[in-house]
């Protein structure tokens, strides 16, 4: 079971999601009302984190189920398995964010979708259960109605390390790359996310940039990203910077497909 830390002071919580892992598949789902009632008793930057929180959870119990190759197998360590009886264990007892685990039960019962919501019904929310579904990020969404153009052209989720770019501190992952008389990446900048993520983000291209001068080879880089909410001054910011830094080229996720039907593939634009 999740709950949300409401007033950590006093170690007050409220059960917001269930999660129930065995024979190879992943059940995760949480209170969309009692998720309403918490943005109504948390600050906007806890609530964020909560939201993103849940997020994360949700993408990966989904991702886990599509994993052809590494059945989950919650008894078995040998298996990798990213809610292993274990991790969950040691969430509950040392994970102090916003939202916390209780010690993984073990039921004699065979795990499928109907227990499950028979599960989530009596201990979370008693009303209708949504399905999930995975909510794509921009560039995401564009690697996916794309891929099969992108992938003539571009090596998707590349990463380099020092071995290719001598320099490079640290292993860089970028989300296209390419080879158009010198090379061409793409980075897609989700900036809805919280503002450390977005840094980080931002802090890794910096880096990748760095190790190409340092290396003296000419590279070219764009950043794929939207305006978010005004309202999210800090990212709304950090767009504007976006648009006008001389780095890398901005690209607005709105235009990609202007840019792909000029030419038929963005290769050739960049």
């Amino acid at each position: 079971m999740l709950s949300v830390q409401i007033r950590p002071e006093i170690q007050e919580k409220m059960s917001i999601g269930f999660l129930l892992v065995g024979d190879g598949n992943v059940f995760f789902n949480f209170s969309k009302n009692k998720l309403s009632a918490a943005k109504g008793l948390l600050q906007d930057a806890p609530f964020k984190l909560l939201r993103d929180s849940i997020r994360n959870m949700e993408n990966t119990a989904l991702i886990e189920n599509n994993k052809e190759d590494s059945p989950l197998l919650i008894n078995d360590p040998l298996k990798r398995n990213t809610f292993s009886m274990n991790y969950i264990d040691y969430l509950s007892r040392y994970n102090n964010n916003i939202l916390s685990f209780s010690s993984p039960k073990k039921i004699d019962i065979q795990a499928s979708g109907e227990v499950f919501n028979k599960l989530f019904k009596k201990f979370i929310d008693g009303s209708e259960i949504v399905t999930p579904t995975i909510k794509e990020s921009n560039i995401e969404a564009f690697k996916t109605s794309n891929r099969v153009q992108l992938i003539r052209y571009f090596n998707v989720d590349r990463e380099f390390t020092s071995k290719e770019i001598p320099g490079l501190i640290a292993p860089v992952k970028v989300d296209l790359i390419g080879e158009n008389e010198i090379p061409v990446y793409i980075q897609g900048v989700d900036l809805d996310k919280m503002v450390y993520h977005v840094e980080n983000e931002l802090a890794q291209l910096t880096f990748l940039n760095l190790a190409f001068i340092e290396a003296d080879k000419k590279a070219k880089g764009f950043v794929l990203s939207h305006e978010p909410d005004k309202k999210e001054y800090k990212q709304h910011d950090i767009w504007k910077q976006l648009r006008s830094n001389k780095q890398f080229e901005y690209i607005d996720v709105s235009e990609t497909g202007k840019y792909w039907n000029m030419q038929r593939n963005i290769w050739y634009i960049l």
